[in-house]
């Protein structure tokens, strides 16, 4: 499973290579990406963020405390639930018209984008702590399937972060794309979906029908809301086009 979530890594970097160019991709990926290290790397070693925890010492690590795959995962998650939002939202061009809407409009997409990665990672970590498994240890439990409700409160705060940073850019270099005219830019919603489906479907068959539940309503309301814009904006273009349905 941890295979196949990396193995789209390449997938999507593709993607925000055809869809957003070069700049804003290397952007973002260092966004992300430096993010998650950092946060990781201070969380396993003070037990900020997300609260006392540490990697199982059988894999490549950053300053021997942070797998080497992690903090592309983080870009991943967060670029996925960007991609998603904005699909919710619509056209963005509009926020360059009023700049207190605009502020007000950023927070929201960043505390949605937040949400998404906390959600998915109430699936993700139980699933890849439980026994058996055991990809790191917490090491004074908590109240979440013995994971401590700050872990998703770092979630979030990591991925509201790196959203708003990156939703700033945009405003102020007048970086928008629009999207939703085209399947390919549901790409990153399909694979969100994946992740959800691919631990639903795991966590159900160890034994654990609980956090497939918990996954399942906690992300795919904000699939099924991306996916409901995306029926409506794909069937105004065909119109606008004369494309018979």
């Amino acid at each position: 499973m941890v295979v196949w979530f990396h193995g789209i890594d390449i997938v999507v970097l593709v993607h925000s290579l055809l869809i957003y160019g070069r700049r804003w991709t290397f952007i973002f990926f260092v966004l992300g990406f430096s993010l998650g290290l950092c946060s990781e790397h201070v969380g396993a070693t003070y037990g900020w963020i997300f609260g006392r925890f540490h990697y199982q010492p059988d894999r490549t690590m950053f300053f021997g405390t942070v797998p080497v795959l992690t903090p592309i995962a983080w870009w991943l998650i967060i670029y996925c639930a960007y991609n998603t939002t904005n699909l919710i939202f619509g056209d963005l061009r509009v926020l360059q018209r009023n700049k207190y809407r605009a502020s007000c409009a950023l927070v929201i997409m960043a505390c949605l984008d937040g949400l998404m990665a906390m959600n998915l990672d109430m699936l993700f970590d139980p699933v890849m702590v439980s026994p058996g498994r055991e990809r790191w240890v917490w090491e004074s439990g908590g109240a979440y399937f013995n994971i401590p409700v700050q872990n998703f409160i770092g979630w979030f705060l990591v991925a509201f972060t790196a959203s708003l940073l990156i939703r700033i850019y945009d405003v102020r270099k007048g970086h928008f794309v629009p999207l939703g005219e085209n399947l390919i830019h549901y790409l990153p919603v399909g694979i969100y979906f994946c992740m959800c489906a691919g631990f639903g479907l795991l966590s159900y068959l160890e034994g654990y029908p609980q956090y497939t539940l918990i996954g399942f309503s906690g992300m795919m309301p904000f699939v099924l809301w991306a996916s409901v814009r995306g029926i409506f904006t794909l069937k105004s273009v065909r119109q606008r086009r004369g494309t018979p349905e």
